[in-house]
């Protein structure tokens, strides 16, 4: 195996990340610290999709990015970055965005990247299964102008639909299948060289525009399935994973871990059509929840509070500012609507304040959340029974409105949208939006990110004024990469895996041993 020796400076960064201290020893005994060339190894699942359109996996869709490149990527601010695109404009009304592509991009097999690749790319996904259905049903249509121009159309308005570009852009050329038979053609740091029964072997793209030369092959190790992904990624013989739901990810080294915030928003849904939630009753409910303690208790503090359903690492993030409020100005909202406290119990002539909560019996997280809720409540006088039922049954009762309060979660589908959910007249919370459209109107087409988060931060006050559901906190994903990787880049939502061709391996080894 061929081996260089890293430089003093991180010799002694990681003999001192590996010790713990600095410790004297004779040269024979001491420490050197070598640069291991060998693969970078991940694996999937034998039932994995490749093609990156149509694959459920969170896994397999943080490879195949190191094939393919967007049009736009968030990064760490969540602000986007031109990949493929050069510039863009957007229409006043929010329902169009007219793309100027790169011209001086080339496919892995030397053809020039054209808009005709966008149409290709936009022709399938409009129709895919994969992760970025959300975004397929937004569009509405396309058509390329140029050799290097597209313009797409949306379905309804947008603020800006840039945000939403983040999937993989494929070649014309691709042969669009499904399953491991497909064979990837991209534009990213790493092209597709070979497959056999076993594994999948990725190479340097020599040709690629990025700011940096890989040096490493990734070898992709095709095993049983998700379940054998993760042993062997516990057993190190895989370097990193990102764990599909509901895996348990052990490693018998203690894996170094990276937590990002995901794209999705836990919140507590009004049904606003029933008389006994008035305006003043939900926005005290949202007064009385003490979100990072929900977090806390439910999640083990991994995720973020938020007070919108913008991610809350966004440029665009605005809270709504309410700490600080006071027990007296929550009773005041209570009294308004007709009710007293008595004996620690909310009452009005017909008896004392009480709501149920539905929630979906097999989710145990959100279950345990609901619990949470009701006894924060019950204790500051409203009663609240949780009633736990089936999916379809709890999709079913928010979709026919028989119900008071529900636990839910969505995955949001723009990092810049305060009014999540509520881009339509009405919706299941049976909540009217025209007082919120006047403001949300002025986000169409504003590139200026001041004016844009002004805007924003009126309409998330609005909003906690007259809340159709309180946004608690968004949960996070993980990447786990094994103990002996380094030169790990801090991956983004877009980029899990972001600089792989940066990673690298070290193994100390005894003085005398290397003079060997």
């Amino acid at each position: 195996m061929q081996k260089r020796i890293l430089s003093l400076t991180l010799i002694v960064v990681i003999l001192l990340t590996m010790c713990g201290c600095k410790k004297k020893s004779s040269d024979s005994e001491s420490l050197v610290v070598l640069e291991d060339n060998s693969d970078i190894k991940l694996a999937i699942a034998n039932s994995g999709n490749l093609n990156p359109l149509e694959t459920v996996s969170a896994n397999i869709q943080s490879i195949m990015n190191i094939v393919y490149e967007p049009l736009f990527e968030l990064d760490e601010k969540m602000n986007a970055v031109p990949v493929l695109s050069e510039s863009y404009k957007l229409s006043d009304d929010g329902r169009q965005i007219t793309l100027r592509l790169r011209d001086d991009i080339k496919w892995h097999d030397g053809t020039n990247f054209t808009a005709d690749d966008v149409i290709f790319t936009l022709s399938k996904l409009i129709h895919s299964n994969g992760l970025y259905q959300k975004t397929a049903k937004k569009i509405s249509g396309f058509t390329a102008t140029s050799n290097h121009e597209v313009v797409i159309n949306l379905n309804s308005r947008e603020p800006d639909f840039a945000y939403n570009l983040t999937f993989p852009i494929l070649s014309r050329n691709t042969r669009y299948v499904n399953g491991l038979d497909f064979v990837p053609i991209g534009t990213g740091a790493y092209r597709f060289e070979s497959k056999s029964e076993n594994e999948i072997v990725f190479i340097p793209n020599s040709i690629w525009h990025g700011d940096y030369e890989p040096q490493k092959r990734v070898i992709i190790k095709i095993l049983r399935d998700n379940s054998a992904v993760a042993e062997a990624f516990g057993v190190n013989e895989t370097d990193a994973i990102i764990p599909e739901a509901g895996e348990q990810i052990a490693n018998t080294g203690n894996p170094q871990t990276k937590q990002i915030t995901s794209s999705n928003m836990v919140f507590l849904g009004f049904n606003t059509q029933k008389e006994k939630l008035s305006q003043e009753i939900r926005r005290a409910i949202m007064l009385m929840l003490d979100k990072q303690k929900i977090l806390e208790k439910n999640a083990y503090g991994y995720g973020k509070v938020c007070d919108s359903s913008i991610n809350p690492n966004s440029w665009a993030y605005v809270g709504a500012d309410l700490e600080g409020t006071s027990q007296e100005y929550i009773a005041t909202l209570l009294e308004r609507s007709g009710y007293t406290l008595s004996d620690g119990v909310y009452e009005n002539e017909s008896g004392k304040m009480e709501f149920d909560l539905i929630v979906n019996s097999n989710n145990e997280k959100r279950m345990t959340i609901a619990d949470t809720i009701a006894e924060t409540l019950s204790s500051l006088g409203i009663s609240v029974s949780v009633i736990k039922i089936d999916y379809s049954s709890y999709l079913s009762r928010i979709n026919s409105g028989n119900f008071d309060m529900f636990v839910g979660e969505i995955e949001t589908s723009s990092v810049i949208n305060p009014l999540e959910m509520l881009d339509s007249n009405k919706n299941y919370f049976g909540f009217d939006v025209a007082e919120l459209n006047e403001l949300y109107s002025k986000l169409y087409g504003e590139r200026d990110k001041e004016k844009y988060r002004e805007t924003v931060g009126k309409i998330v006050r609005k909003f906690s004024e007259n809340p159709p559901y309180v946004p608690l906190f968004f949960t996070t994903c993980e990447v786990f990469y094994g103990t002996n990787v380094s030169g790990i880049t801090e991956p983004t939502l877009s980029q899990r895996y972001k600089n792989i061709g940066k990673w690298y391996f070290y193994n100390a080894v005894k003085k005398d041993e290397e003079n060997d």
